[in-house]
C-alpha cells in the first residue's frame, strides 16, 4: 500500500529547518523599520500604483455605469408611452 504524504510530512521539517536557521528567518528592511532603505521606497511605491490602479479602474466602471443610466433615462423619454400605442 503506498504512504500518503500529508501536509504535516512536509510542514514539520520546514518548520525545523527554520527554527534551526535563525539567520534565514530574518525580516527584510520592510518589516523591520528601515525607512529609508531603497526596498522600502520600492514597496511602498508599488502599494501606491496598486492603489491607483484599482481606484482608476472601479472609478471607470462606476463612470461607464453612470453613463449608461443616463442614457436609458434620455432613451426613455423619446420613446412614446405603452398607453399612447392604439390596437395594442
Amino acid at each position: 500500500m503506498p504512504k500518503i504524504v500529508t501536509r504535516g510530512h512536509i510542514a514539520m521539517p520546514l518548520a525545523l529547518a527554520v527554527s534551526l536557521l535563525p539567520a534565514m528567518a530574518n525580516a527584510c528592511s520592510v518589516c523591520m523599520g528601515a525607512a529609508d532603505d531603497d526596498i522600502v521606497i520600492g514597496v511602498n511605491m508599488a502599494v501606491f500604483m496598486l492603489l491607483g490602479v484599482t481606484g482608476t479602474m472601479l472609478g471607470s466602471i462606476a463612470a461607464f455605469m453612470l453613463h449608461l443610466n443616463r442614457r436609458a433615462k434620455r432613451f426613455s423619454l423619446t420613446q412614446p408611452d405603452e398607453k399612447s400605442k392604439p390596437g395594442v
